[in-house]
């Protein structure tokens, strides 16, 4: 879902509160399918196999997705208004049409800004929303909390047009997933008001800001939806105030164990986090599928190799890049991202296209220069390496 701010001037004053009422767990959404695993960046957002393994690995977790529309017409499953932070193509999504996307490939691992190159293979490509709710409707288990990513300022947005959300609502219905399972969700009320007419028996959740959640109980109660939606970890009087008029809560984006608790102790409904496993844990929630065996290892994946050869911060700067050594027994390729706190310091991929050892630059992005440029002390890093596609486990350099 978006972070950016949307007129909601019409937002009614804040009801009185009543006593917050007991519940059980909350359910967990996989933000965009849950593309962290313990806050490393994993699978690629928004796509069938970060929807697989979700299904795979935690049942009774919900799928949280977004919705933008081609320019032919055809909802696909991307959160951005563009292709450009996702994909290996650019430009508004609403100006390309269904065949050039579906060309697009997937090129990222992760959500937001905690992401790391993707391997180029398997490719993996944006789906089409009708593709994800086939998937879902398959899986008893699953329920689907779907965006409609029309919000003013977009790329195409037209006022009162209603095109946009009812390619995505025509998709939604044909697929026949029982209102139990499905919510649709926005920022923008005029997408609800046409989900309830298209849909008329979708669950409906609206969206809010950080700076204005305090209001959003009464305008969603007032507009006759089921669910608010948070932009920050609500207090025990807010959501006692939501479930008074009537509504059920699932605050987003919920990413350490911390915020998870505490709006378990809330008493929220449910929540939205882009790491299931860890929210999972922090809730005390039994995973009830049954472990995957240990896939067995080949022979090359077993003798793959990686070091952080020791370099001075001047080196890596003047060089661009954190040096790094691959030594593989056959074709391989390696992801690296390399971080420092929430900073992304040097990213890229390194490949052999046979046995044998490779060194090679992982190039600093402008923040990662400007960081090595300014240092007045040995930096810490963090490298994060997936190899063939697994997350290798995170190592520590110092640039001293």
């Amino acid at each position: 879902m978006r972070h950016r701010p949307i007129a909601l001037l019409t937002l009614a004053a804040i009801a009185g509160f009543a006593p917050a009422a007991s519940a059980a767990p909350p359910t967990v959404h996989a933000h965009r399918g849950g593309a962290l695993s313990f806050g490393d960046p994993v699978l690629p957002e928004n796509t069938l196999p970060v929807f697989r393994n979700t299904a795979d690995r935690f049942p009774g977790t919900w799928l949280e997705l977004d919705s933008v529309v081609s320019s032919d017409g055809v909802p696909f499953v991307i959160h951005d208004s563009t292709l450009d932070r996702t994909t290996d193509c650019a430009g508004p999504v609403v100006q390309h049409t269904a065949a050039e996307i579906e060309a697009c490939r997937v090129d990222v691992l992760g959500v937001s800004s905690t992401l790391a190159p993707a391997p180029a293979v398997p490719v993996v490509r944006v789906p089409r929303l009708a593709e994800v709710l086939a998937f879902a409707r398959e899986h008893e288990h699953l329920g689907v909390n779907i965006e409609i990513k029309r919000i003013p300022g977009d790329p195409g947005y037209v006022p009162g047009d209603e095109a946009f959300a009812t390619s995505v609502l025509d998709v939604v219905r044909a697929a026949g997933i029982p209102r139990e399972r499905l919510i649709v969700q926005s920022f923008d009320p005029t997408n609800l008001d046409t989900a309830r007419r298209v849909l008329p028996h979708a669950q409906l959740s609206f969206l809010t800001l950080a700076q204005v959640d305090a209001a959003g109980p009464a305008f969603a109660a007032a507009r006759g939806y089921d669910w608010i939606s948070p932009g920050s970890v609500p207090s025990p009087a807010f959501v006692s105030q939501a479930h008074s008029l009537g509504l059920k809560v699932v605050p987003y984006t919920l990413n350490t164990a911390q915020d998870v608790q505490a709006a378990n102790a809330a008493g929220v409904d449910a929540l939205i986090t882009d790491d299931p496993g860890m929210a999972r844990q922090a809730l005390g929630v039994p995973d009830v599928a049954t472990p995957a065996a240990p896939a067995a290892r080949s022979p090359r994946q077993r003798t793959v190799r990686i070091t952080t050869p020791r370099r001075s911060r001047r080196q890596v700067y003047r060089r661009g890049g954190v040096a790094v050594g691959v030594r593989a027994g056959g074709p391989t390729e390696v992801a690296f991202r390399i971080t420092r706190g929430r900073v992304r310091v040097a990213s890229g991929i390194v490949r052999l296209r046979g046995s044998g050892t490779r060194r090679a630059l992982v190039r600093l992005t402008p923040a990662g220069r400007r960081l090595v440029r300014r240092a007045r002390r040995p930096l810490r890093l963090v490298v994060r390496a997936v190899v063939d596609g697994r997350p290798r486990p995170a190592r520590a350099v110092v640039l001293r």
